[in-house]
């Protein structure tokens, strides 16, 4: 976000002086790359509680998490799929309430639900994005996206670690 308002923020006398504009991108960069770091260290759970306040304004988020003793690797993983989803729930499919839930019945893999009261999943007929190519990945394709039996889109993963 920080880079559209600079670039929204550009006139000609910016655009002249390229290397005030390459240094300011550069300390955005860095500033985002120190703000992910230090968001990686919080426990899943703080995350998790973060994402539910970040969407509360517009989507009740409710999230129920019975991974214990994950790697960080697994914590990071899981939360970027579950961030990925509620985003995508609240963004393309207008839900204003997303139930979350996470469990490891069995070593090395995770199981994911998220379910919505949104409009649903887009039709076969677009491409995914970037968020289920990398879901998609992480699951050897084992995951489903589809309408929930009460309306809204319901997203089920097997995520391997």
């Amino acid at each position: 976000s920080d880079v559209l308002a600079l670039q929204l923020s550009i006139d000609d006398s910016l655009l002249s002086a390229s290397k005030e504009l390459e240094r300011t991108v550069l300390e955005i960069i860095e500033t985002a790359k120190q703000e992910f770091l230090a968001e990686t260290e919080e426990p899943l759970s703080a995350r998790l509680e973060a994402l539910a306040k970040m969407w509360s304004f517009v989507a009740k988020i409710e999230i129920s998490n019975s991974c214990e003793g994950l790697t960080a690797l697994q914590e990071n993983v899981c939360f970027m799929v579950i961030q990925e989803a509620v985003t995508n729930a609240v963004r393309h499919g207008s839900a204003d309430v997303i139930e979350v839930h996470l469990s490891n019945d069995e070593p090395g893999c995770f199981q994911l639900h998220v379910i919505d009261n949104g409009t649903g999943p887009i039709g076969k007929r677009s491409r995914p994005g970037a968020g289920l190519k990398v879901l998609s990945a992480l699951t050897e394709d084992e995951y489903s996206l589809a309408f929930n039996k009460n309306g809204g889109a319901r997203l089920s993963a097997s995520i391997y670690s």
